[in-house]
C-alpha cells in the first residue's frame, strides 16, 4: 500500500484535483483510476527514457515500475489546458524527485491527453 501525502491545495480547482488524483493513481499503479482519467490515445514521455503511446502502453509502463511505497505531493497546479504536479516518489529500489506535466484534452480538463515526466533519482 502506498503512503500518500497530498498537496492540500486542490479544493477550488477541478483540474488541480484531476492532476493530483492521476498522480496518485500512477504511484499506486491503479489501472481503473488511470483509465478513468486519461484518453485512449494518451502519450506518456519520461524525459531521458521512452514515450508510451496509448492507454495500454501507459499501463504496461506503470505496471513495470510497480506501486510506489510513498508519494509526497508538494504542489499541484493548472492553467488553461496544462497542469503539473511535483514531489517525491519512494520505491523499494530508491527515491526520486519528480514533476509530471499534464496536457488536458480540453479547457475543462475532463481527461489527460499527454504526460511529460521529469524524474531525478535521489542518492
Amino acid at each position: 500500500m502506498t503512503i500518500i501525502t497530498g498537496s492540500g491545495n486542490c479544493g477550488n480547482s477541478p483540474k488541480n484535483r484531476l492532476a493530483e488524483e492521476l498522480t496518485i493513481a500512477l504511484a499506486q499503479a491503479d489501472e481503473a483510476e488511470i483509465r478513468a482519467r486519461v484518453t485512449e490515445e494518451v502519450a506518456w514521455r519520461r524525459v531521458g527514457g521512452e514515450t508510451n503511446k496509448g492507454a495500454d502502453a501507459l499501463l504496461a509502463a506503470v505496471e513495470a515500475l510497480g506501486p510506489a511505497r510513498e508519494l509526497i505531493i508538494e504542489q499541484a497546479l493548472s492553467h488553461g489546458r496544462a497542469g503539473a504536479v511535483n514531489g517525491t516518489l519512494r520505491y523499494a529500489s530508491g527515491e526520486e524527485a519528480f514533476c509530471h506535466v499534464f496536457q488536458f484534452n480540453n479547457a475543462k480538463g475532463a481527461r489527460v491527453a499527454a504526460i511529460t515526466t521529469y524524474a531525478i533519482p535521489r542518492p
